[in-house]
């Protein structure tokens, strides 16, 4: 009989949050800001903003929220894209991804004993570091919504499934609930910013 448990040390060794994931935490928000102020603001100033050369009132405070909500989406979209993509490229020749069986065929304890590809690796760490620097950017960047502190709670529950699947291994499962929940997001986000554009 094989045995399934594991020492304390054993755990905490895979448990604790890989260096990887703390430099995507850190360079995802110099990364929005870079584009936030080159590409996101030229492209949704002329979608989202009116016309004001033909008159000279200044851009309402109205029209500037939107215009940042709309680079917070075309910011989400983004990664999301990026994400699905990646995740896709990871896993499209693993058998996992066509055949459940293959996410659990061979773990015989916790921490499961899977080898994990480095392609697979690194697209947790930056989920990881994605949703690590989620929380202050929501708490000091974006805009305020409605549904702040439902917000807080999804990064928050998200961020400790990403870090509790990492450290037992399930990283093959999770890769799935990735692709499955970036690629709905890249939709949503995209309808944001067709609702956010003047006209729509």
């Amino acid at each position: 009989m094989v045995s399934t448990s594991y020492t304390l040390t054993e755990f905490l060794g895979r448990s604790s949050i890989p260096w990887p994931a703390l430099a995507f935490a850190f360079a995802v928000p110099v990364a929005r800001w870079v584009l936030d102020a080159t590409i996101f603001q030229a492209v949704g100033a002329p979608l989202v903003l009116p016309n004001t050369k033909k008159t000279d009132q200044p851009v309402a405070e109205d029209d500037l929220q939107t215009l940042k909500k709309f680079k917070e989406s075309f910011f989400k979209l983004t990664v999301y894209l990026t994400f699905t993509i990646w995740a896709i490229s990871v896993s499209y020749k693993e058998k996992f991804l066509t055949d459940t069986k293959y996410y659990w065929l061979g773990c015989t304890k916790l921490p499961c004993d899977f080898f994990v590809s480095q392609g697979l690796y690194l697209l947790y760490c930056a989920e990881m570091g994605y949703y690590m620097q989620g929380i202050p950017s929501l708490i000091f960047w974006e805009h305020r919504r409605k549904d702040f502190w439902e917000q807080i709670a999804h990064h928050v529950v998200t961020l400790f499934l990403i870090i509790y699947s990492y450290s037992v291994n399930f990283m093959k499962v999770g890769c799935a609930v990735f692709l499955v929940h970036d690629v709905n997001d890249i939709f949503m986000e995209a309808a944001k910013m067709a609702r956010y554009a003047v006209g729509c």
